[in-house]
This record gives C-alpha cells, sequence and structure tokens, in this order.
C-alpha cells in the first residue's frame, strides 16, 4: 500500500485573546507527487475538507487544542499526525 506525506504549516496566532487558528499543508506521497481530492479532517470534530489539485488544504477557524490529523484517500495508507 502507498504511504503519504503531509507537510504542513502552522498558522495559530500566539496572541493571548485569540483562540482560534489555521492549519495549512500539502499532501505527497513517497515520490512527492501531489496528492489531489485527499480527505483531510481532525478527529473527533466536524473541522474537515479535501485536498486541492495543487495538494494544499487548509481547516480554518479551528479552536485552539490539541487534535490529531487524519488524511485518507483509497489506495493508500491512513495518514495520522498529532497536533
Amino acid at each position: 500500500m502507498k504511504s503519504v506525506f503531509v507537510f504542513f504549516a502552522f498558522l495559530i496566532p500566539f496572541l493571548g485573546f485569540t483562540q482560534v487558528g489555521t492549519i495549512q499543508g500539502v499532501v505527497k506521497n513517497r515520490e512527492g507527487r501531489l496528492i489531489e481530492y485527499a480527505t483531510v479532517g481532525l478527529e473527533g470534530t466536524t473541522f474537515g475538507g479535501i485536498t486541492l489539485s495543487d495538494g494544499s488544504f487548509e481547516l480554518a477557524e479551528i479552536p485552539y487544542g490539541k487534535y490529531v490529523l487524519k488524511v485518507q484517500l483509497i489506495g493508500f495508507e491512513i495518514y495520522v499526525e498529532h497536533l
């Protein structure tokens, strides 16, 4: 089964009064090929979406906290990252 790597950036502001942020990233396979239409979500929440044709995704208005990011696509191993 193929593997997926996720490169992401946290854009969660460090201001004390801000309680939400954004998680952005790009999904690629081991060969560096961009993966489109993969499902990306935060486990146990309703936050999620799919990757665009350039492999990118953005989850906005995420409340501050700890999450498990899950990336899935048929034919690939499920990728899990603790944030």
